[in-house]
């Protein structure tokens, strides 16, 4: 892996002299590779010396960002970056999800919330981002109808999906279809368990007094390597 590396290092050096219309490619190119390998401070410098030469470089302003937020933990560092990067170019679906994720971490929903509603006006087909805009209605606006609206059209773009089956039977659940809400999460579970739909039935199961079945639950997502939002929401019922 380090000669590897080194190999990509060289090979950058060495277009800034024989090849410097290549030079900013083959940054980005050592950019993803340095990312892609586990080494985001690396990868951070790298994208960085392309805004310092290229100030206008969307790609590696956008790409900076992203890591500054998401990997080395400096959300409020990345911000003007990403804005720098949607001023450039206002129509960049990346550059959206990378500033809705970035308002998202310094908990500021309701701009996270604008960007993700953008985003999918210019891709409506994007069943991620619909899952996304559902799921922050309903954990941070408290709107179950809303969130159900938008689990709804996700599940006109990906009707099996596990996520999208979890997603909206926790919505039909929140929104008073108690029994057709549960039916969907046991679904979801026997298609492709995931651990969102673990921790609704978790939920389910508290709101019964099943406190058994409801830790059965918790564990099995946890299990699962849930994403970090995920894996601190189970971890906050565990330890209520």
């Amino acid at each position: 892996l380090l000669s590897s590396t080194c190999e990509q290092q060289k090979a950058v050096d060495r277009s800034a002299t024989e090849a410097p219309e290549m030079h900013t490619t083959m940054l980005n190119l050592l950019g993803s590779y340095q990312i892609a390998n586990g080494d985001p401070e690396l990868a951070a410098q790298t994208f960085k010396s392309i805004i310092e030469e290229y100030p206008k470089d969307a790609g590696a302003l956008n790409n900076y960002a992203y890591i500054v937020a998401t990997s080395l933990g400096r959300a409020g560092d990345a911000l003007p970056y990403a804005q720098r990067a949607i001023a450039i170019e206002p129509r960049s679906v990346d550059i959206l999800d990378t500033i809705s994720t970035i308002h998202a971490l310094l908990g500021e929903h309701e701009k996270s919330m604008v960007s993700r509603l953008r985003h999918h006006t210019l891709e409506p087909d994007n069943v991620e981002v619909v899952l996304e805009i559902s799921r922050s209605y309903m954990s941070h606006y408290e709107d179950a109808e809303k969130a159900l609206e938008f689990a709804e059209v996700a599940s006109k773009i990906m009707p099996k999906d596990p996520e999208v089956m979890g997603t909206l039977g926790w919505s039909y659940y929140r929104t008073g279809e108690s029994n057709l809400g549960e039916e969907m999460l046991r679904s979801s579970i026997k298609l492709g368990p995931t651990p969102r739909a673990h921790l609704y039935m978790a939920q389910v199961f508290i709101d019964q007094s099943q406190l058994g079945k409801a830790s059965a639950h918790l564990q099995a997502g946890l299990d699962l390597s849930p994403d970090l939002a995920t894996r601190e929401e189970i971890e906050r019922i565990q330890d209520d």
